[in-house]
């Protein structure tokens, strides 16, 4: 939820050679920890949506001994203004190989990678580059396949109407599919689809208010001109 931030929070700003300024957020203590989780978002989300999860009252102890890394993509956090147009977005390749500069620049050697959907899908090739700093990684709706035909047509729609209108229905629909599965039909109010209305109507609030719709839409772009991750095998030592 933007303004709140993590308990504990401390914003880095870390100059990488290929993205430029990057906003990384940390909580936990950086110099004593027993182990380091490294979180990067999907689309439409930044480090904010790890909030909950991080401050949930079953990983207190978890949280007592661990440290939280997590970095918000160029253009990405609540409120950003929108990128210049000479800044050439990185694509999800380039973002992987400038993790590890954000993890040397934070003096951590190991990290268990947590991602979901295009967040995944970048730390999976980090993975891929740098096992060796790799302790175990949860990859939530990971793919490892390019954009097919479908998603490319859907993309360009997307593309189009983020920058001529804005965030708009058919965009949400887009990304609410994307990450959750599910489309904006009704949920039925029992159980755990309870919880999920409420996180699909906390992330739809988001886009609206939250997100920078131009520079969303460049991140997007990147993640549907992603390459198969089998063209990264080579690298697995």
């Amino acid at each position: 939820m933007a303004g709140l931030g993590m308990a504990s929070e401390v914003h880095h700003v870390i100059e990488l050679p290929d993205i430029g300024k990057l906003n990384v957020y940390v909580q936990g203590n950086l110099l004593s920890h027993s182990v380091a989780f490294f979180t990067v978002h999907d689309l439409g989300c930044n480090h904010y949506q790890y909030e909950d999860f991080v401050s949930h009252r079953k990983l207190q102890p978890i949280n007592e001994r661990a440290l939280w890394i997590s970095v918000d993509l160029p253009g990405q956090g609540d409120g950003e203004a929108e990128l210049p147009a000479t800044y050439t977005f990185p694509t999800i390749q380039t973002i992987a190989e400038n993790m590890k500069p954000v993890l040397d620049h934070l003096r951590i050697d190991h990290v268990v990678l947590f991602g979901e959907g295009a967040g995944a899908n970048i730390l999976a090739r980090f993975a891929m580059l740098h096992d060796e700093m790799v302790l175990g990684a949860i990859l939530i709706h990971c793919t490892g396949q390019t954009a097919s035909f479908t998603d490319s047509l859907r993309d360009k729609l997307v593309n189009w109407k983020l920058n001529t209108t804005g965030m708009n229905p058919s965009t949400e629909s887009f990304l609410i599919l994307h990450r959750f599965g599910w489309d904006s039909r009704p949920i039925t109010e029992t159980g755990t689809e309870h919880e999920l209305r409420q996180s699909i109507e906390h992330f739809r609030e988001n886009l609206r208010h939250s997100i920078n719709p131009k520079n969303l839409n460049r991140y997007i772009t990147a993640y549907m001109q992603r390459r198969t991750l089998i063209d990264r095998l080579a690298e697995l030592k």
